[in-house]
């Protein structure tokens, strides 16, 4: 092999070197766009303001006092006769289905209310 020969092969060779590097800065900088794009989606989230729960005793709270309604007279309309008589029997804890709702007591206290066949 003549040197022509030898420093065209290694021309080729370090030709060949280079289109692989770029395939991979390619492949490379579609990954970085890739992850630029998914980074500023959760940074747009994160500016979003997190949304206020509200809790079951906040709510009862506003419909007591905020909408005036009269939570005693509800809680009177909840328990039917026919329960208190069935919890007083079980000891004050117990499920107990009455005309299609289902009731859960623990320790004399409702503690679920639904309609039976949820």
């Amino acid at each position: 092999m003549t040197k022509q020969q030898a420093l065209e092969e290694r021309a080729k060779s370090y030709q060949r070197k280079i289109n692989v590097a770029n395939g991979r800065i390619k492949t490379a900088r579609r990954l970085v766009e890739k992850n630029e794009t998914k980074l500023k989606e959760i940074l747009a989230e994160l500016d979003q303001p997190q949304p206020i729960k509200v809790s079951d005793h906040a709510l009862v709270r506003y419909m007591e006092r905020g909408l005036e309604i009269d939570l005693d007279t509800i809680r009177q309309q909840i328990v039917p006769q026919l329960l208190t008589q069935l919890v007083h029997q079980a000891g004050g804890n117990g499920e107990f289905t009455i005309e299609g709702v289902k009731y859960v007591v623990r320790n004399y206290c409702l503690v679920t209310y639904m309609i039976a066949n949820e």
